[in-house]
């Protein structure tokens, strides 16, 4: 059921008060350190996917220097009571940095709690299966866009959809031979145009794999210019400024040359505020860069934030379509989610 809330200004002013009302008593004491960590391990792919800005991406492609990895581990280990998960996956493939089985191990000694990424398949053999699994990853995340060769063929460029869901079936044998619990799976699928239409056959087709801890995802990615085969509904009614539920006071992320920005949608490095190669996280976490974007959200002023500004988590519109309001007010309000 959906509400369009055309006429008057008032009801996106009153919600847009509310709701940045409810932000800032969320946030009301900045967190001594963040709670989730996206480390991009490399920033190199093997792939060519349609929905994916790494066509844009100006950075220079590399793999994160093993040493720097670990001086980033030791120092999550000694805050690990404030981490949630750490993820070691961004604008690349993870399996082909060649110390990635290292880097897990490393963050195991190091206590963190959940170190997961995600992957293409593409490169996910038996062998490399086995070393997952014995590395101690917690959760891994396979993203596989269609149910069909000519469906994958559209989206994953470069891919070969039969070799992918052998990979996976392998992956679910040795897990089961290993007789090892983890790494849990989440098994992804992103709405787009060629996929909508597979979705269901999707889920059937991987169901008798799952096992207890795994789960699919059925992704929704954001209205964004280079992904305009992604099935996105119109807008309407009056927009509004909210702050980001998303990032600001628990999210950090680490590029692969080291440098820190606020958000995992910054592939262009756009709102760096740290250096990992030379400052702490610690100090990163508490610069006044970093201070300076958590009150643009406290603040719901993204002028001098050009990344935020230009976002479509940061501007909401007066329709109400109850499923997507009250998942809304949830993740705002609670942090949860009601899927």
């Amino acid at each position: 059921m959906k509400i369009s809330c055309n006429r008057g200004k008032w009801l996106p002013k009153f919600l847009g008060a509310y709701l940045l009302q409810r932000f800032r008593k969320t946030h009301a004491v900045y967190p001594t350190f963040p709670e989730l960590i996206d480390i991009e391990v490399t920033n190199a792919c093997n792939l060519q996917c349609i929905m994916c800005p790494r066509g844009t991406m100006k950075r220079k492609i590399e793999h994160m220097d093993f040493d720097l990895f670990k001086k980033i581990s030791r120092e999550l280990g000694a805050n690990q009571q404030y981490l949630g998960r750490v993820s070691l996956h961004l604008y690349g493939e993870p399996l082909l940095h060649n110390r990635l089985f290292d880097m897990i191990a490393t963050m195991k000694e190091d206590g963190i709690p959940v170190v997961e990424f995600s992957t293409n398949c593409t490169l996910l053999d038996q062998e490399t299966s086995e070393k997952i699994i014995a590395s101690g990853l917690d959760k891994i995340i396979l993203a596989v866009d269609g149910a069909s060769p000519e469906t994958y063929g559209k989206i994953r460029v470069r891919g070969d959809y039969h070799k992918v869901v052998n990979n996976i079936k392998t992956f679910f044998r040795v897990r089961e031979e290993m007789k090892a619990v983890k790494p849990r799976v989440r098994i992804q699928i992103i709405v787009m145009t060629e996929t909508q239409a597979e979705i269901q056959e999707f889920k059937q087709q991987w169901t008798p794999f799952l096992k207890e801890g795994d789960n699919f995802f059925i992704k929704q990615l954001g209205l964004y210019d280079y992904n305009s085969q992604l099935v996105c509904e119109q807008r309407k009614g009056l927009p509004y400024r909210v702050p980001c539920f998303l990032f600001p006071y628990k999210n950090l992320t680490i590029l692969a040359d080291g440098r820190a920005t606020v958000c995992c949608y910054d592939w262009n490095a756009e709102m760096v505020v740290g250096d990992t190669t030379t400052q702490s996280l610690t100090d990163i976490w508490h610069s006044p860069k970093m201070k300076q974007f958590c009150t643009a959200h406290s603040n719901a002023d993204f002028s001098k934030v050009p990344l935020c500004d230009r976002c479509e988590w940061t501007t909401k519109n007066c329709e109400f379509d109850l499923k997507r309001t009250w998942n809304f007010f949830l993740r705002t309000c609670t942090g949860r989610r009601d899927d």
